[in-house]
């Protein structure tokens, strides 16, 4: 049976994993629907132009399921240490949706559509300051133990421009107001509980200035009963989204 990874995991990126990101959720299709509940916990460090130092958070979420449809909601509470100074705050909540178009057994292509809300603080660096909207597309393929997967996407900011720094924003999931977004990945099924893969996701501009961000990532994920965990280790590439940093997530399917 095909491991369903998480949707934590898959933003983790960091997504995927935090509010951010356009990576699709990899549940299994063959299921019923199913409700499930999650939890990540997520510690990194940055050391950017204007910033230095490094945040902790917890991240809880709720995903609802089907053939054809899958939905989740999250949020987060981080420690964030910026410059020697401290601060503890909300994160901004997300919602994120797809919508399976094309189902083969071994391609699934389909759209996503995704909010996030300005619940976190933008001056601490939890949060963009402003509402996201973040359509866009993905394909996955499987090949005998191997899947690919790819998404791309467009964010774009509705009002705060006057809270906005113009740069990547916020420390704990940087992004531009306007950018094509991107993630693509291959995971492999090492045993019938246990897949291991790598991923990369980032960011290019399609405003007025901002720079591309970029980061890389292995993981590793496993079920046990109706339990989901997993463990992926990122890695700034470009534009010091962050330098290095550590997602463990767990999301039980009732």
């Amino acid at each position: 049976m095909q491991v369903r990874l998480a949707i934590a995991i898959l933003f983790a990126s960091a997504p995927a994993f935090a509010q951010h990101d356009h990576a699709h959720d990899d549940h299994d299709a063959t299921q019923p629907a199913a409700l499930a509940a999650g939890v990540a916990v997520v510690a990194a460090s940055f050391d950017t132009m204007l910033y230095v130092g490094h945040y902790e958070g917890v991240m809880p979420s709720v995903r609802w399921s089907n053939a054809r449809f899958a939905a989740i909601a999250s949020g987060g509470l981080y420690r964030v240490n910026k410059n020697g100074a401290t601060t503890y705050d909300l994160g901004d909540v997300g919602v994120h949706g797809q919508a399976s178009i094309v189902h083969r057994d071994t391609f699934d292509a389909g759209v996503l559509a995704g909010i996030s809300l300005p619940t976190g603080s933008s001056s601490h660096g939890t949060g963009m300051g402003h509402v996201m909207l973040m359509p866009g597309v993905y394909a996955a393929w499987t090949v005998d133990r191997v899947r690919l997967a790819a998404s791309i996407g467009y964010s774009r900011a509705l009002g705060g421009e006057s809270d906005h720094d113009h740069g990547a924003w916020p420390l704990v999931s940087p992004m531009l107001m306007t950018e094509i977004s991107w993630t693509a990945g291959a995971d492999v099924r090492v045993t019938p509980a246990i897949t291991a893969g790598l991923r990369s996701a980032g960011g290019l501009p399609a405003g007025d200035g901002g720079n591309a961000r970029a980061i890389g990532a292995g993981r590793i994920a496993w079920r046990s009963g109706r339990v989901d965990t997993g463990f992926e280790l990122q890695a700034g590439l470009v534009g010091d989204p962050f330098t290095v940093r550590g997602v463990v997530s767990t999301m039980l399917s009732f």
